[in-house]
């Protein structure tokens, strides 16, 4: 029997913004159990509005420096925990990169193994607005060895009304993520996926290999992301607020502090469970309990009344992980609902032992929280399955004929609203724009 693969799954919101790679790398592994020094075989991150979304659509050189920060802040974090000893050695190889507009995902496997991987697949789709990627998912599929690996990066339809809509997004996920084989000697560790249409694309394998969805039979998928799912179906009141829990409080428990609402309430509240009980949304898919906070959404706020300054400290059990200026301290927003936007869920053939499922610490690049899974998986025994498998076999949506043309058409008009924004709303653009117009002029 194959020896057990160490999975670790991370999603998070960039706000369009770089991240503090050296933070970023100090809270990376907070989801590794307790104790454990070893480091995963495999690590696929989730990433949400990676980059303004002049850069984002464009792709290619303009979203490097965004992730190149992720890759980083792995090596990094993969170093601190082995010791000094490894130096400024890489511990992991980036396998691929594959974005579609805003969402990415990045799959990065321990060196040692990389020769373990036998073939990598990648798809993507759109679900925004004319089906482009300011919203949208990505899938990267890997053999290593014998066991079958399928990683989603997802970002829904937001706002606290749009349930149908998010419904429809997942819908329309199934249905348009097909899988195409990309050739594992000639993936680039800084290249877009064969779907995304970005520069330094991958070259195709010439294999017959048949294309495949997001379910296929005799497969584990950790499907994570910013789904966007809230705790009430309409926007909070102008005194709401008031009632909502303190953002201090860490832990879902049944307690409810004077004149607010408990996290606990929050939760039953919580859309994602709702849709996925009555099988609207991520059918067949489950979840490890959640006992982390509301991730989204979070401001820092000068101290007012009613206002509580977070300690200056590191502890990952309070809010304050980067330290905020003097009078300032986290508050939630006013105008949403706290809620578990950020979450990962699973579905695997194999045995799987999910190990630990929680929140990072905030960063202000961000509104959102980070949330990680670490799994263990044993290939070959498929007693310890987890979720609805028997829906790899039957997925609960056809896939799209015309995937292929429709992605293409996305993806033409990807770059022209990219163009338009770059030339309006960037510093270097703007110069491009009124040299363009002074060239006209004079």
């Amino acid at each position: 029997m194959a020896a057990p693969l160490e999975i670790y799954f991370l999603t998070f919101n960039c706000a369009r913004t770089l991240i503090d790679t050296n933070l970023f790398a100090a809270h990376f592994f907070q989801a590794l159990p307790k104790g454990s020094r070893t480091l995963p075989d495999v690590i696929a991150i989730s990433l949400q509005e990676v980059a303004p979304i002049a850069y984002s659509f464009l792709g290619g050189s303009y979203i490097t420096p965004y992730l190149q920060r992720f890759d980083d802040a792995v090596q990094i974090a993969a170093r601190s925990r082995l010791g000094q000893e490894h130096g400024d050695k890489q511990p992991y190889e980036r396998l691929l990169t594959n974005a579609v507009g805003m969402t990415v995902g990045m799959v990065f496997v321990k060196r040692a193994i990389r020769e373990r991987v036998r073939w990598i697949e990648a798809a993507g789709v759109g679900v925004g607005l004319w089906e482009m990627g300011n919203k949208g998912a990505v899938g990267i599929r890997i053999a290593l060895d014998e066991t079958e690996l399928t990683f989603i990066a997802a970002h829904l339809a937001p706002m606290e009304g749009a349930v149908l809509r998010r419904n429809t997004d997942w819908q329309n996920i199934v249905r348009g993520l097909v899988f195409e084989q990309v050739d594992a000697n000639n993936s680039k560790p800084n290249s877009r996926s064969i779907a995304s249409g970005g520069e330094s694309e991958p070259l195709l394998s010439r294999s017959l290999r048949q294309e495949s969805g997001l379910y296929k039979p005799k497969t584990t998928i950790i499907f994570g992301g910013d789904l966007n799912y809230r705790t009430s179906h309409t926007r909070p009141r102008p005194d709401t607020h008031k009632t909502f829990p303190k953002p201090s409080e860490r832990h879902i428990d049944n307690s409810t502090p004077e004149g607010r609402l408990s996290i606990s309430q929050l939760w039953e509240k919580d859309q994602l469970n709702q849709e996925r009980m009555v099988g609207r949304t991520v059918h067949g898919f489950t979840e490890m309990p959640v006992t982390f906070p509301p991730t989204y959404k979070y401001i820092t706020e000068d101290m007012g009344n009613g206002s509580q300054v977070v300690p200056k400290t590191a502890n990952a059990e309070v809010l304050d992980d980067e330290l905020l200026s003097e009078g300032q301290s986290w508050q939630w927003a006013k105008h949403r609902w706290p809620s578990w936007c950020d979450r990962i869920l699973y579905i695997s053939a194999h045995e799987m032992d999910p190990r630990v499922y929680t929140s990072l610490p905030l960063h202000k690049s961000s509104d959102h929280r980070a949330v990680a899974l670490s799994a263990t998986i044993h290939a070959g025994n498929s007693a310890g399955s987890q979720g609805d498998v028997d829906i790899l076999d039957h997925p609960p949506f056809p896939l799209n004929p015309n995937w292929k043309a429709d992605r293409a058409a996305a993806r033409r008009r990807e770059v022209i609203v990219g163009f338009a924004s770059y030339l309006t709303l960037t510093n270097e653009g703007n110069f491009i724009l009124l040299g363009i117009i002074g060239g006209i002029v004079f």
